[in-house]
Formats: C-alpha cells, structure tokens, sequence
C-alpha cells in the first residue's frame, strides 16, 4: 500500500510554468492505492486533512446471525417492545434497553437471560424514556429522556449513582461517550437542539444544534459550536404553524473520537472531524449523488397518508400543496465507531435499494463496505461482531448479533 502526503503550496510570485509543474508533481504524489484497487488521496488545506476515496473498496462478509432473541407469545425478557439501543459487552453478553418496559436487560454470549433493573417512573433506579445504553470499563451507562439523567451501573446492573446534564434551553440528548484522549478525558458529547416551536421560517428549514461537552459528574466543560442537525417542514398561517420533519431527510449522526467528534448531514458523501480547537480532517468518499424523481414523491405520499395516525394525517393534509422535497436523498443516515476507533458510515436507503450498505473508513480511507438486511438498525460494533435490532412485517422486534469477515487483500 502506497500513502504520501502532499503539501500544496500557493506562491504567486513563481512564474506560472514552475508554478504549474509544482502543482503537477503534487498531485502525482497525492495519490494512494491499496492492492484491492480502492485509491485515496490525502492533502492538507489550510491546517485541514482531506481524505477523499474512490474505486471499490473490497466486500466484507456478514454470517449468519450468532444470536437471534425475540418472541410473539412468551411475555418473558426476550419479547422486546420499542427497543432503542443495545451494547455488546467485552465477555461477548449484551445488554438492551427495552423502552416499552424501561428496562435494561442483560443477557450472556449464548442468549442467556441475567438479570433485569429498572421499570418505568421517576425513583433513582428507574427509567422514563430509556434511550441509550454505553458501557465502559467496569460500568454501564444510560440516558433516559423523561427524567433527564444519567445513571451509572456495574456490568451486572448493580446501581452505582445518577445525575444530570446541566444546560439551559431546548431539547437536550446524548450522542456518544467520548473515549479518553487528546481532546477530552472520558467524558459524554451531547446536542442540544431547538423546540419545533422555535423555528424560524417556512417551507425546508434546516435548523442547527448546539454540540457541547460534558464530564461524568454533568458538569458542563464546553460547548463547542452549532452545527446542521435536522430538516423540517413548516407551514405558517396566520398564528398556526405546522410542523413536520422533512420528506427524505435524516437528523445528524455523531461518534466521539479520541481527539474530538465526526458527524454527517445532508447529500454530500463527507464526515466532519472536530477537535475542541475546530475543523481538522474531511473524509470524502467518491460516490454517485442521488436525485429524487416523481416516483419518490408519489411513493411518500401513499406510505405517509396510509400509516398515519388522524392527527398526522390532518397535518400532512394541509401540508400536501407546499410540502418541500429535497432535490437530493442524504449521503449518509448514521455513524457508528467501534472498538478499532473506525468510522462505519450507513448510506442513506433509498426506495429502489435493496439491502443496506456500510462504509468503513480507517484513519481517514475508505477500507471497506458491508451489507446488512434491510431493516436491521446496527446499534454496537465490537471485535468481529454488529448487534442491532430487527423487525418483521408485523412489527415484532428481534435483537440480532452478526460475525463479519474483513476481505483479505
């Protein structure tokens, strides 16, 4: 594998054929390929690393599942309802955090049934939209929206403690739980997005939030900047306002990394990396652009209008003259890093896709891509294994872990 770095330097006062030549030989220098064929070029621009890939990176494998767990009748810890998380411990357990219960629930490599903690309301062991579920070093870690709090457990589920976020305004959640490292010691990154009710204009408005940084005591430590998060659909009339999340969008991803945070929004096939002092690296991956067309439009309505309930479909009826619709589908819907510190990127799925395609960058370079069964929402990536959640036609939620297989040059 050939990498170089190319410094491109802009004198003006050259003449223009030395200026040409040097701008020649670096671009020659910029260019890298891996023996699978994938070629990626590195660059600096002003103090930022831009890492653009093209070609095929080589396919990974996905088995058969590992573990498959889930029921229709038994009313017993494996019949999941609203499933929002589920984190692969390093004994090769997991754990999920089962909304419709409040509940985490711990189970062995082997599907074995350890324990339950929890329950819906507001007491110190309990849960009121339990959302997330992160495990480090010895303890686990939650965040249940209803009550605003971070709880911190053993592996087994032992209660530990609790606290709160501090901020001030708006709707507050945690994206990730940065590892120790240059940036930060080990801490929790959050965004802090508008209420509906706070938007401005009408028609797509792309509204921000704001990524802040906090210790694991919830004392704020800094809050960095905002960056898009979301598109919406606004109508105003009069003193009304509708308000509806955008046809064909998807709200921001971001995964914590050592030096800083990576995200992703919008149609570009690019992820952001951040560290407390601003941008420092753009991965960029050469894809095709995506343009919706009259079928897409046709097919939202139909799919909107049948699966909505009275009220949404009152909303999406006022809305139907003036709805926007972007020109293009996103790039990429989530972020996951694993355990390796490799950013997995899930493309956008789009109505004439087939299966869902992951992206896996290194360092910056496109080293890999993996498909996975529509409708599997991968939740955790440890060693060789994905866990996540699936559901069938009728709405039955099974959680599933997968063994991949890197292809090997």
């Amino acid at each position: 594998m050939i990498r170089c770095r190319a410094e491109v330097l802009y004198v003006s006062s050259l003449p223009r054929g030395t200026l040409v030549r040097l701008l020649l030989a670096t671009l020659a220098c910029a260019c890298a390929e891996s023996p699978e064929g994938s070629r990626w070029t590195v660059r600096d621009s002003a103090g930022v690393e831009i890492v653009s890939s093209a070609g095929n990176a080589p396919r990974w494998d996905l088995g058969d599942p590992l573990l498959l767990l889930g029921t229709v009748d038994d009313p017993g810890p494996t019949q999941f309802h609203r499933v929002r998380d589920v984190e692969l411990l390093q004994d090769g357990g997991l754990v999920v955090a089962n909304q419709g219960s409040e509940e985490l629930r711990i189970f062995s490599a082997d599907g074995t049934f350890r324990a339950s903690v929890g329950g819906k309301g507001h007491g110190p062991q309990e849960f009121d939209g339990l959302a997330l579920v992160e495990s480090f070093a010895d303890s686990l870690l939650t965040w249940d929206g209803g009550n605003q709090r971070i709880t911190v457990r053993l592996l087994d589920g032992t209660f530990m403690r609790s606290f709160h976020l501090e901020w001030f305004e708006g709707i507050l959640f945690p994206a990730d739980l940065l590892v120790a490292g240059a940036f930060t010691a080990r801490g929790i990154l959050a965004v802090t997005a508008r209420y509906m009710s706070q938007l401005q204009g009408s028609g797509l408005v792309i509204d921000s939030a704001l990524v802040s940084v906090y210790d694991m005591e919830g004392t704020l430590v800094d809050s960095l900047l905002r960056l898009p998060h979301n598109a919406r659909a606004v109508l105003r009339a009069g003193n009304l306002q509708t308000t509806l999340g955008a046809p064909y969008t998807v709200g921001a991803s971001l995964v914590g990394t050592e030096d800083g945070f990576c995200s992703t929004f919008g149609p570009e096939p690019e992820i952001r990396c951040r560290d407390r002092t601003g941008l420092r690296r753009l991965i960029r991956a050469d894809l095709p652009r995506r343009a919706l067309n009259e079928a897409d439009v046709e097919l939202y309505w139909r799919e909107a209008l049948e699966t909505a309930s009275e009220a949404q479909r009152s909303a999406l009826l006022r809305m139907r003259d003036m709805m926007p619709f972007p020109e293009e589908f996103p790039s990429f819907a989530q972020l996951v890093r694993d355990d390796h510190g490799r950013i997995w990127a899930r493309r956008y799925w789009t109505p004439t896709d087939t299966r869902e395609e992951w992206l896996v960058f290194d360092d910056g370079r496109w080293i890999g891509t993996l498909a996975s069964p529509i409708g599997f929402r991968v939740m955790d990536i440890r060693g060789d294994r994905l866990a996540g959640i699936w559901q069938d036609s009728l709405g039955v939620e099974y959680v599933r872990v997968y063994r991949y297989r890197v292809a090997m040059p």
